[in-house]
């Protein structure tokens, strides 16, 4: 039978055979793509040309990939205008090399680049919400951590793996955490409204968890400074939660001020946002007609000309 496949090869109208392939029974690659020299020893005139032939991407850990020399015969025809001379087995099973990421990896590079992101004002309390899973990977695939730029630090937060393989993304993971950030924060002594002013004497400076915060944790008490939000006693202050004096809450009644040359007309009206001083705010007026004008430093909303 193998003498009657090697006479047809050569009989093919045409063409001779141009080397002599010795295929392989089992094949493990390292990388994303397979050749034609990956599953059989060549030799000849045309093997340094057929070596390079691409027989695409190499099949993903776990799966097997089969290929006969049929197959192989009839795309080294239609890609390479070449017939060979068959030797070695009938069919090569392929196998991409791999190796088995474990979970322990995952939660040491998730919680270094927590550290590495927010770990600068204070050491944090870091546990897995969940056991990562072990997967496998090919051989030569590097674990790599996605950037936390730009997150806000919070309670519970997850970071994604890639596993990187020649350049590609082979696949991905996502590490959850549960999150603790002891740092000394501005603590309220009592009980604090939305608008109330307050001062140093209603704060403590002890240990609490920034995570809590929701962003930036307030550093100092200016005077006059006022809540933008009611805070219980024992919660720490985040730098979001102040108002800066003749600040505007979103709700409270402004003076609303237009002026035309010596014509000065004002009204009050309701905020319908938070605003600073120089910072522009929509009001509604008591008809319902809205306006939407400057923060003055006293707190007025002076509206624009049309």
């Amino acid at each position: 039978m193998r003498a009657l496949l090697c006479a047809a090869v050569l009989a093919w109208p045409g063409l001779a055979a141009a080397a002599v392939l010795e295929l392989h029974e089992q094949v493990l690659v390292s990388q994303p793509r397979v050749r034609l020299a990956d599953l059989a020893d060549i030799a000849g005139e045309d093997a340094g040309r057929l070596r390079q032939l691409d027989l695409g991407a190499a099949p993903r850990i776990g799966y097997v990939q089969r290929w006969t020399r049929n197959a192989l015969a009839e795309m080294i025809r239609r890609r390479a205008g070449a017939a060979v001379e068959w030797r070695g087995a009938q069919q090569v099973q392929l196998r991409t090399a791999a190796r088995l990421v474990d979970a322990d990896a995952m939660l040491a590079l998730a919680m270094q680049v927590m550290d590495e992101a927010y770990g600068a004002a204070g050491a944090l309390q870091l546990a897995p919400q969940a056991r990562p899973v072990e997967v496998e990977a090919p051989r030569d695939a590097q674990l790599v951590a996605r950037p936390l730029a730009g997150r806000q630090l919070a309670p519970r937060m997850e970071v994604w793996l890639d596993l990187v393989w020649q350049g590609t993304v082979y696949r991905s993971m996502r590490v959850p955490l549960s999150v603790q950030a002891p740092r000394e924060l501005l603590v309220a002594r009592r009980d604090l409204a939305a608008g109330e002013t307050v001062q140093a004497a209603d704060f403590v400076r002890q240990t609490a968890d920034a995570a809590l915060l929701g962003g930036p944790a307030a550093q100092a008490l200016p005077a006059s400074w006022r809540m933008r939000q009611a805070l219980r006693a024992g919660q720490a202050l985040a730098a979001s939660q102040l108002l800066a004096p003749h600040a505007v809450r979103r709700g409270e009644q402004v003076q609303v001020l237009w002026q035309e040359g010596v014509l000065r007309i004002e009204r009050a009206g309701t905020a319908l946002a938070d605003a600073a001083p120089g910072e522009r705010l929509a009001v509604r007026m008591a008809g319902g007609a809205e306006f939407s004008g400057r923060v003055e430093l006293d707190g007025t909303v002076r509206v624009d000309r049309n």
